[in-house]
């Protein structure tokens, strides 16, 4: 966990190190229609994917694509989840202003 967290930090390290200061968003994705048991591993995904986020450092939550469920095979978004998902995408985007 602290592994992908240091990746992605370093990361936005670079980013604003170039001078680019625009926001970067997290999305929470961690659902997979798995067999019981994978609660847990979900769990830290889940963790792993909110941890980078720091208001201060311009590193915002994006959507939650936990919470979409038309799933095709389990996994992969249908249809109406791509439509949701484009829909919380713009619901966070457009929560910002830029500094």
């Amino acid at each position: 966990m602290a592994r992908h967290a240091n990746a992605f930090r370093s990361l936005a390290k670079s980013l604003r190190g170039l001078e680019i200061r625009a926001p970067i968003y997290v999305a929470t994705a961690s659902y997979f229609a798995m067999l019981e048991g994978y609660g847990a591993s979900q769990a830290v995904i889940r963790r792993v994917h909110q941890s980078p986020i720091s208001p201060e450092d311009l590193i915002l939550p994006g959507p939650d694509t936990d919470l979409i469920r038309d799933r095709f095979d389990g996994c992969h978004l249908g249809s109406t989840g791509l439509r949701e998902h484009a829909q919380m995408w713009q619901t966070s985007l457009r929560g910002t202003r830029h500094r």
